[in-house]
């Protein structure tokens, strides 16, 4: 650690790069299974929406004349009922292996339950998988792409107040006594206790309301205290401003940084503890229908480390962008990134540096934000004085790094 202040970004993007699985929610709401003269029905709905969805499950199968065992399809019925009323969930690990289905606090189905389910909605089941394996896949590639949201230095950063956009509850509608039974007493209890249970309802949704209120009242109160600091003109409040601001960013995984400001506010440095290559994904995740599991398409070692490359110098990229942007008295950024290793003499973990570049404001200024789906990091801190030793197929040596 070669500055006196870190600070951590915690992970805020929907990626999971713990390895701990896939989780879906599927019909707890809206869901549920009817028997009938007809058969067995799936009746599904999304509430408040008025669609509404009916699927026949298993056909109508007499029972034999006296008989008091339970029918298949009324058995199904049952089980069906017992999933969708489990708040179910479908998760599978990462790194691959079979698919379970869970209730809503983690517990595997029996297997009674699962086989019916599968039978009767594998498609939307393995649908649904499919898409959560899209959706990993797309965050893992953004790994190499993290820079796009990177803001623009001018202009800077500035305090606006955010709105509170939860509206306030009404009170409700109280409701009246009929006038042809008013003088009931019966009458009378059944409406006053209707109306009480109404107001303290009522009483506690707005609670809560309120409570939302003032706490999104204090954090506004805390975000101008930290404009407040950077505006001072104090470095030691401007560096407590950028501390607040990396720290607030939506990141994909837990991020060191330590961070120093030159005393007069114009220079600032960044070391990046970046993850280590094995951190990453080692491929993307895909379905086996066949065998109801979760397999992992691997990344070559080659496309890996491209990835990881792609990876430290979109984080590098952004940070810089964001200090400038949040500080404008910032007119140079020293940024340096290092990575655990062992020492090839000692076998001991030492910390290695990859990157380190000097980036002057006037020379950032020249990137067009508007665009940066076209700006490749690799060659845009190129531009700038950059120690890099780093091949074409991403494999890293040591630098020493700026100071």
């Amino acid at each position: 650690m070669r500055f006196r202040r870190r600070i951590r970004i915690a992970p805020g993007i929907g990626l999971n790069l713990s390895g701990s699985g896939v989780g879906l929610s599927f019909g707890p709401r809206g869901a549920s299974v009817s028997v009938g003269p007809k058969g067995v029905w799936g009746n599904a709905s999304i509430p408040g929406s008025g669609l509404y969805q009916r699927k026949k499950l298993s056909g109508r199968q007499t029972p034999g004349f006296g008989s008091a065992k339970v029918s298949r399809r009324e058995l199904e019925a049952e089980l069906l009922e017992r999933f969708y009323s489990s708040g179910p969930r479908l998760t599978a690990p990462l790194d691959g292996g079979s698919i379970d289905l869970v209730d809503s606090e983690g517990a595997s189905l029996t297997f009674e339950v699962q086989e019916v389910a599968w039978k009767h909605l594998r498609n939307e089941l393995l649908d649904q998988l499919a898409s959560q394996c899209e959706a990993i896949s797309a965050d893992i590639h953004s790994l190499a792409t993290l820079h796009r949201t990177t803001p623009s230095s001018v202009p800077s950063l500035e305090y606006v107040r955010k709105p509170f956009d939860l509206q306030e509850p009404s009170p409700p509608e109280l409701e009246n006594y009929h006038w042809l039974w008013k003088v009931l007493p019966w009458h009378r209890r059944k409406v006053d206790a209707a109306n009480d249970a109404g107001v303290e309802a009522y009483q506690a949704v707005h609670r809560g309301w309120l409570d939302a209120r003032s706490a999104h009242d204090r954090k506004a109160l805390e975000r101008q205290s930290y404009f407040r600091k950077r505006d001072s003109g104090d470095s030691a409040g401007i560096e407590d401003f950028l501390g607040w601001h990396l720290t607030g960013l939506q990141w994909p995984q837990d991020t060191s940084v330590d961070l120093a400001l030159s005393p007069e506010g114009s220079r600032l440095c960044l070391d990046v503890d970046f993850p280590e290559i094995e951190d990453l994904p080692h491929g993307v995740p895909e379905v086996a229908v066949r065998a109801r599991e979760l397999r992992v398409k691997p990344f070559s070692e080659s496309a890996k480390r491209k990835l990881y490359a792609a990876h430290v110098h979109a984080v590098m990229f952004r940070l810089v962008g964001e200090a400038f942007h949040a500080a404008p008295t910032l007119g140079e950024v020293v940024a340096s990134g290092y990575s655990q290793r062992p020492d090839k003499a000692t076998g001991t973990i030492r910390d290695e540096y990859l990157i380190s570049v000097v980036v002057e404001r006037s020379g950032w200024q020249e990137i067009d934000f508007s665009r940066l789906d076209l700006v490749d990091p690799v060659d845009a801190l190129a531009r700038f004085p950059l120690r890099r030793k780093m091949t074409k197929t991403g494999i890293f040596s040591a630098i020493e790094p700026y100071t």
